[in-house]
């Protein structure tokens, strides 16, 4: 039972650190590889072009690997990311190289030991800047609950919240589906208080939002509405602009349609089933062609989430912000995993 826990334990660190453990694996063998190229050098050629292309080959690998094999970049950014990746890890260097003259009594006289003394100082600090310049577009997986009245969430279900980038709330009232009533205020404002450091997310399946606005707590969380329901909404004095989204559910939309959405509204979801408010459907591949069309004219502060029948098979597929998933999550074994997947498998980031 002590191993299963900690076995648990560990395979969640691994799951939730998976980029920065990666990002330490990969600078290893960098600042190895650098130092080897650097000693051979060393023994034919200056001080000064040893150490250049010791550095180049460094920063060549490190990119490289990240690129590919950590942040799967997709190849339409490779540009924009090598290029920052270049620049900040030039920018890295010449800082360590300024911590060295200026601190050099703290520091071992071994240069090669020196360099990646000093490289593991700077590391955790330029891991954060890379993170925020050259991976910027890592994907956020949310994870859909249906508030149910007097629903007991299970193990899996707990740790998918917990390890979830975001909480994507599902309420479904008698207008949407009689069968799957998920309109338990007291439950929704309960996660909503629980689940403070995370972005929530309200997608109201309801011919009537206004009924729910003024029950909810709505300054803290996201509130999407169906586009046919959106011109029903009367102006709510509470409900900010940055806050309100819109959903579609339409894969037919027209691309003159789509320009006006992208300049209305900030946030968009698109949900990629054929009956809102049922559970268990799948992916309509009919939505491939809408989002394709969303993605050539979406403004660069629009926000799309992708909803419905998402999994490890079509999440690659998706140039979107954040993607839902529920069935996909909890149907078999560790829901945190399924989470890093769907963060691989996507093409986006």
């Amino acid at each position: 039972m002590v191993k299963a826990n900690f076995y648990d334990i560990l395979v969640k660190f691994v799951a939730k650190n998976r980029y920065f453990i990666t990002y330490i694996f990969f600078g290893v063998l960098s600042l190895l590889l650098e130092v080897a190229v650097r000693v051979v050098l060393n023994q034919n050629f200056s001080f000064y072009l040893a150490d250049f292309f010791a550095l180049l080959l460094g920063i060549i690998f490190s990119a490289f690997a990240n690129l590919k094999f950590n942040f799967n970049v997709p190849k339409k950014k490779y540009l924009r990311s090598i290029i920052y990746f270049f620049l900040v890890s030039i920018f890295s260097y010449v800082s360590q190289s300024n911590f060295v003259a200026q601190f050099p009594n703290l520091l071992p006289q071994n240069e090669y030991l020196s360099r990646v003394l000093v490289s593991g100082i700077f590391f955790i600090f330029f891991y954060f800047i890379h993170l925020r310049l050259t991976f910027s577009k890592v994907v956020k997986v949310g994870f859909a609950i249906h508030p149910k009245s007097n629903t007991a969430f299970s193990e899996e279900t707990e740790n998918a919240i917990e390890y979830a980038d975001f909480i994507h709330i599902d309420l479904i009232d008698e207008t949407y589906n009689t069968d799957n009533v998920c309109n338990d205020i007291v439950i929704i404002n309960s996660i909503i208080e629980k689940q403070k450091e995370k972005n929530i997310q309200i997608h109201m399946m309801t011919k009537n939002p206004e009924k729910y606005l003024n029950k909810i707590n709505i300054k803290k969380v996201d509130i999407f509405v169906h586009l046919d329901e959106m011109e029903k909404l009367r102006v709510n004095k509470n409900l900010e602009v940055d806050n309100l989204g819109v959903v579609l559910n339409n894969p037919a939309m027209k691309t003159i349609e789509l320009k006006k959405i992208v300049k209305d509204y900030k946030k968009i979801m698109v949900l990629c089933i054929d009956n809102p408010g049922f559970s268990g459907q799948k992916f309509n591949i009919k939505y491939y062609q809408l989002l394709t069309k969303l993605d050539e004219v979406k403004l660069h502060n629009n926000e799309i989430t992708v909803d419905g029948g998402v999994n490890n098979n079509n999440a690659k597929y998706f140039s979107v912000q954040k993607i839902v998933s529920q069935s996909y999550l909890v149907n078999g074994n560790n829901p945190v995993i399924k989470i890093f997947t769907l963060k691989e498998e996507n093409r986006y980031g």
